[in-house]
């Protein structure tokens, strides 16, 4: 998976796509498969982890809330419930951790349902999430969620490559003799 560079230092990630339409049209076809068979009312989020601590109903507005504070629209839900794990874990354990989480989905529920009578995992426009979001992020629901949430979200290595990092480069003697001024894309 590694390219040869010109100065002979190597990437991790291509800098081009290289499929073939060939492949684009099996992944696809595939994907429509799955899609096809997900239920159609979006019960995908609400399964998308078995919570501990959360109702299906929590666990989709925390799910939908990372996914506003933390935007990657190519990034699967299964990510975001990755990050949610700790919080979940804590608020099992934790009963005023529970009890902040449960009041901050319901607080954030009551104030989407006065802007645009939905709940705020029912309501389509990002815009509107946001701002929702926006009047709460001096509340201690929203410093939980946040800081409980960031550093699980982007510490999965696995996604580090769709965000253009290789990773640490300590174990392979640091950036100055891998990578340090290839940044193309500045």
């Amino acid at each position: 998976m590694t390219m040869e560079r010109e100065e002979g230092t190597t990437r991790l990630i291509p800098k081009t796509l290289r499929t073939t339409r060939r492949r684009f049209m099996m992944t696809a076809g595939t994907a429509l498969g799955v899609v096809s068979l997900l239920p159609a009312n979006g019960g995908l989020l609400a399964r998308a982890a078995d919570w501990r601590a959360f109702t299906a109903h929590e666990g989709a507005t925390l799910l939908r809330v990372l996914r506003d504070l933390f935007p990657h629209d190519y990034l699967a839900d299964s990510r975001y419930a990755a990050a949610l794990t700790p919080l979940d874990d804590m608020a099992a354990g934790d009963a005023d951790m529970r009890s902040l989480i449960k009041a901050g989905v319901r607080d954030l529920d009551e104030r989407a349902m006065a802007a645009s009578n939905r709940t705020f995992a029912d309501i389509p426009d990002e815009a509107t999430r946001v701002r929702l979001i926006a009047v709460i992020e001096d509340f201690p629901f929203f410093a939980a969620v946040h800081g409980m949430c960031q550093t699980p979200f982007y510490n999965q290595p696995d996604i580090w490559p769709k965000f253009g990092y290789e990773g640490p480069s300590a174990p392979y003697g640091g950036y100055i003799d891998r990578g340090f001024n290839d940044l193309d894309w500045l």
